[in-house]
């Protein structure tokens, strides 16, 4: 299934976040939106959820006005995970993640969405197994993070939106986080995440989209549009760049 982005534009008051802009993003597809801190990605990524209306334009799913989707059916589709979140939640880690069953099963099913085979694949994917009977607040911010992953993948939507990924992960996870995305997109799912790192765009993404100031996007294939120049632009630093060193990438001086 496909997200069409048709003649999008976003403002805060008088300020324009993103000029009108169309791009589609389809099966197999990893998009890593960068951009500095303040220029509008997390409200980007909402719009794209159908959680944040555009200033003008519109998102569809399916050739469907997004709006108009049931919130059910559109669960079922779409999953994202959000910037920030209350870690102020009673239950166990497994309870947790079963939260994401809810839209497949409904919030009075008798069989226990616990049990789920999704939510023991999300669980054993994030490697949280050894932690899926402790209470959730008692997590660390990087478990807590895995968490709150693995509730978005048990969710099973085919297009991912990931709003800062890998918050609070170890360089590990970081890795590990970004395989997996990579994978779902290798099985024919979409992946839309806002990144810090440009070199994790360059490893794991297909596509990326780099917000400038006064709304200007530069998208497309990520290795057209990841350069050293642009990056330096966008972040107003200096790069010593020698290619994507397999250990190294980048370095700012």
């Amino acid at each position: 299934m496909t997200l069409d982005v048709h003649q999008l534009s976003l403002a805060v008051g008088a300020r324009i976040l993103v000029q009108p802009t169309s791009w589609t993003i389809g099966p197999k597809e990893c998009w890593a939106i960068l951009g500095p801190n303040g220029a509008g990605k997390t409200m980007l990524l909402h719009a794209l959820a159908g959680i944040d209306l555009a200033h003008a334009g519109e998102v569809r799913l399916g050739g469907v006005n997004i709006q108009t989707w049931q919130r059910r059916d559109l669960a079922q589709r779409i999953g994202l995970l959000l910037q920030d979140e209350s870690p102020e939640y009673w239950g166990t880690v497994q309870d947790y993640v079963a939260l994401a069953r809810l839209p497949h099963r409904g919030r009075y099913a008798k069989d226990a969405a616990e049990n789920d085979p999704s939510v023991t694949a999300s669980l054993a994917a994030l490697r949280l197994t050894d932690l899926a009977s402790r209470r959730f607040r008692t997590l660390s911010g990087g478990e807590r993070q895995r968490a709150r992953i693995a509730q978005l993948l048990a969710q099973t939507p085919e297009i991912l939106l990931l709003d800062e990924p890998l918050n609070h992960l170890d360089l590990a996870q970081e890795i590990h986080v970004m395989t997996l995305l990579a994978a779902h997109t290798a099985h024919g799912g979409s992946v839309v995440c806002t990144l810090h790192d440009p070199v994790y765009a360059l490893r794991y993404c297909s596509h990326a989209l780099m917000m400038y100031d006064a709304g200007r996007l530069e998208l497309g294939p990520v290795t057209q549009v990841v350069t050293r120049s642009a990056v330096e632009q966008l972040y107003g630093c200096r790069l010593d760049w020698p290619g994507l060193d397999a250990d190294f990438g980048p370095h700012f001086r």
